[in-house]
């Protein structure tokens, strides 16, 4: 799975999780591939990736420990 996969995947989820049809942990599995491919997430699916997390309450420091500062700054400057 690509990064852009990952982060579209993410978002994908959310909304039939929103509807109570897929399981969270279907994110958590997600957070796992995304934190391999941490380095690889331009800023935009980076932050598709974090909206998806939070639009449905799901944290995951793990993935977010994995995220380099620069893409930190990057998504901070987006706010």
């Amino acid at each position: 799975m690509c990064a852009i996969e990952i982060a579209n995947v993410a978002y994908g989820a959310t909304q039939c999780i929103c509807r109570g049809q897929l399981p969270a942990l279907l994110l958590a599995s997600l957070a796992r591939e995304a934190e391999r491919r941490a380095s690889e997430l331009n800023a935009q699916e980076l932050a598709n990736t974090a909206w998806a997390f939070a639009k449905v309450g799901q944290q995951d420091e793990q993935l977010f420990k994995a995220v380099p500062e620069s893409e930190l700054a990057i998504i901070g400057g987006l706010y």
